[in-house]
């Protein structure tokens, strides 16, 4: 099995249900592709000398390595939550990194297909898409007060 499968596969090994096991490789995955794409721009951002804002892509890019990590030790819920508690925050730090770009919002509903897909349960399905709705109209109040620095 290559290196990239028994990343994806991280948790899986003691599963049954062939659902929770999809999504344990969906959250793999997806924690793979954030890492990569946040440290791919903090490396092009500091070779750049733009240090503050790569700020941003590495804490982020350490937030999403823990979702594997909870995966690898059989915390599947911990994972799920890393998973859903970051996009707010970042689609936040990103507009503000890159003076509220257009259309930067549109993450947040990566966010709500992920809580859609994460939850079953009524409680946290609520709280994870009223917090992307908030994220949202923050994002859009901002933009219209030019709360965001100019490029």
């Amino acid at each position: 099995m290559t290196l990239l499968l028994r990343y994806i596969n991280l948790g899986t090994e003691n599963l049954t249900d062939h659902k929770k096991i999809e999504t344990v490789r969906l959250f793999n995955t997806l924690a793979l592709v954030g890492v990569s794409i946040h440290l791919a721009v903090f490396l092009i951002i500091v070779s750049l000398g733009i240090n503050h804002h790569g700020l941003f892509n590495l804490l982020f890019a350490a937030w999403l390595s823990l979702i594997p990590y909870f995966n690898f030790r059989q915390k599947f819920r911990n994972a799920v939550l890393c998973g859903n508690l970051v996009f707010s925050p970042m689609v936040i730090a990103l507009a503000y990194a890159y003076s509220g770009a257009q259309y930067i919002e549109d993450f947040l509903f990566i966010g709500m297909a992920l809580s859609f897909f994460s939850y079953k349960k009524p409680r946290p399905l609520i709280l994870f898409t009223f917090l992307n709705f908030l994220t949202y109209v923050f994002i859009l109040v901002a933009r219209h007060n030019q709360w965001f620095p100019q490029m």
